[in-house]
């Protein structure tokens, strides 16, 4: 008797071994797959329910810095949806990435989002952003030819508050996680901007509540002191021309120049 038993709890093992194994091979190659094959468009398989209970708003950021002693940072907060979301901050070179994430929370009405990230990846992009350790080392190799530095962050959440935790670095100041979560997040996001080099340069555009919230301005006090005109003259610039100077907080400073993927200071 004890003997099939024995005999029952070994085919049981077996079998729950057989499952576990299989579950976990589609597993890994769906991850895979999103990680080597970044779709460019939205997934028309109904996943908004899975999006949905994601907890964080955003959970990437993506910052761009010009040369040392620059003031301001600009760049793009993703979505759990896939859709990035224009910053352009105003702080002080020494600022961390948590002050330039607080400023840039602040702007994410400013202007019109736009489907960066297909639907279909942000569940296995997201479970990657809770994996990444927050206090991995990092390895930096400076690249004193580049003048600019593009800095990738995973928004992560303890319950309490909110942080961005370092994802790879590319450009004059680069740095690589030794995170191994990390660093598939930074293969993911280099193969997504090869998948998208041949797509017209982005251009910010303002959103119809922030054009609102700045005509209802009457005030110099106000967040808010160019007309919409001028602050709508200043934000759109093309990927090569210059923008228009103007001294609003949020414009560009002089010399910004628009590209797709990143948004590079000029000299």
């Amino acid at each position: 008797m004890k003997m099939k038993q024995l005999i029952i709890i070994m085919v049981a093992l077996v079998i729950a071994a057989l499952i576990f194994g299989t579950v976990m091979f589609f597993t890994k190659n769906d991850l895979q797959n999103a990680i080597n094959n970044p779709k460019s468009g939205q997934e028309s398989t109904d996943i908004n329910k899975e999006l949905e209970e994601i907890p964080n708003e955003f959970i990437f950021m993506q910052v761009n810095t010009s040369k040392d002693g620059a003031k301001g940072s600009s760049g793009f907060l993703f979505d759990k949806y896939g859709k990035f979301h224009y910053f352009d901050v105003n702080v002080s070179p020494d600022s961390n990435a948590g002050d330039i994430y607080d400023e840039a929370i602040k702007q994410r009405n400013y202007y019109e989002p736009v489907q960066y990230i297909a639907e279909g990846d942000i569940p296995t992009l997201y479970k990657l952003t809770t994996e990444v350790d927050p206090d991995a080392e990092i390895e930096e190799i400076p690249d004193n030819s580049e003048i600019t530095t593009e800095t990738y962050y995973a928004i992560k959440s303890d319950g309490v508050k909110t942080y961005p935790v370092l994802i790879f670095a590319d450009g004059k100041h680069a740095k690589n996680s030794k995170d191994e979560s990390a660093k598939t997040l930074q293969k993911y996001f280099l193969n997504l901007h090869i998948s998208k080099m041949d797509e017209d340069p982005y251009v910010p555009v303002p959103s119809d509540s922030f054009i609102k919230e700045m005509s209802s301005s009457e005030s110099s006090d106000t967040q808010f002191e160019s007309s919409p005109e001028s602050a709508e003259s200043s934000v759109i610039v093309s990927k090569t021309e210059e923008s228009s100077g103007s001294t609003s907080e949020h414009s560009f400073p002089e010399g910004a120049v628009i590209d797709y993927n990143y948004a590079i200071y000029g000299d």
